[in-house]
């Protein structure tokens, strides 16, 4: 990938989750992010749906970072990952989720 104007070899198992920006996207692995030039619906058709779910319109999630689930007080489902970072499904989603995962 080239990432903020450097290439950059990722195996896809370490991106732990990627966001939308009006710049592109953003990948995050390892503690580290940069900015990639394509949309994350370019980016979500070219990864595994095995390894990677919709949150929102705006992130793309690797199931393997996913520590566990909860729902917050607006019964949205919300992804605990590492680092204690969150990530808050839309509604539309995180149904499909846990339809599809059985959480």
């Amino acid at each position: 990938l080239k990432i903020d104007g450097e290439c950059v070899l990722l195996k896809v198992g370490i991106i732990e989750r990627i966001e939308a920006t009006d710049l592109g996207s953003i990948v995050h692995w390892s503690g580290r992010s940069g900015l990639i030039k394509r949309t994350i619906g370019r980016l979500e058709e070219q990864l595994d749906p095995k390894l990677f779910v919709r949150a929102s319109r705006n992130c793309l999630l690797n199931l393997r970072t996913i520590r566990s689930i909860s729902r917050n007080p607006s019964e949205l489902v919300v992804a605990h990952l590492p680092g204690n970072q969150t990530v808050t499904f839309s509604r539309r989603q995180g149904a499909l989720f846990l339809k599809k995962h059985k959480a």
